[in-house]
């Protein structure tokens, strides 16, 4: 169950940061600095929402790593982007920083992210082609650009072969009949809208599983 409105304060650097308060709510997410400040907030209306991209960086230090970067960038349709970031050092403040941004994401999901992937799919269904981080899905194959061999190829794979694979940072999609030739990974953070991919691809591989 998700409450209407999560409000988080948070430091993006803890040594030299300011609070800053993020506001994601069902209409919008807004994010600015706490207190007594001239700095404008920004704030994306839900329906200007088309992107996003999130993901954890470790922080290194002399000998050893030391804290963790959560971060998580939007999009909106007049392409501004809001900068997320939060952060844990010494194991400070590790356990509510992870918490904070699991919300952040799971709201994100539940209020915005959930509508885009359902357009993706009515559309699909109509039997209007989709492309989605540069996959094509059509109603017969995913076309993927594979980067083997430093060589960039574009390879259509019928949907009864095609294969994904989730992982932390990121998933791969593949062909079944040749997965060490025909393959290509898309990461979270470093690429806008992997997760809709994701999340619109497995229901899809699901529906021509059945039907295979």
């Amino acid at each position: 169950m998700f409450r209407q409105t999560l409000q988080i304060l948070f430091k993006s650097n803890l040594l030299f940061g300011t609070s800053k308060q993020l506001t994601v709510s069902k209409e919008f997410i807004e994010l600015t600095k706490a207190g007594k400040t001239d700095e404008k907030s920004i704030r994306f209306d839900k329906a200007d929402i088309v992107a996003y991209r999130f993901g954890i960086k470790w922080i290194s230090g002399y000998a050893f790593t030391i804290g963790r970067e959560y971060h998580i960038f939007v999009k909106d349709k007049a392409d501004r982007e809001m900068k997320i970031s939060l952060q844990s050092l010494y194991g400070f403040k590790k356990a509510e920083t992870s918490k904070h941004y699991s919300q952040i994401i799971r709201s994100m999901a539940e209020y915005y992210l959930k509508e885009i992937v359902e357009d993706y799919l009515q559309q699909f269904s109509e039997g209007k082609p989709i492309t989605i981080c540069g996959v094509q899905l059509t109603e017969t194959d995913v076309t993927i650009e594979t980067k083997n061999r430093l060589i960039n190829k574009k390879i259509a794979i019928p949907w009864q072969n095609v294969g994904i694979k989730g992982y932390h940072t990121y998933f791969a999609i593949f062909s079944d009949e040749n997965p060490t030739d025909i393959n290509r990974s898309y990461y979270y953070l470093e690429e806008w809208n992997v997760g809709i991919l994701f999340a619109v691809m497995e229901p899809l591989i699901n529906q021509f599983s059945e039907v295979n």
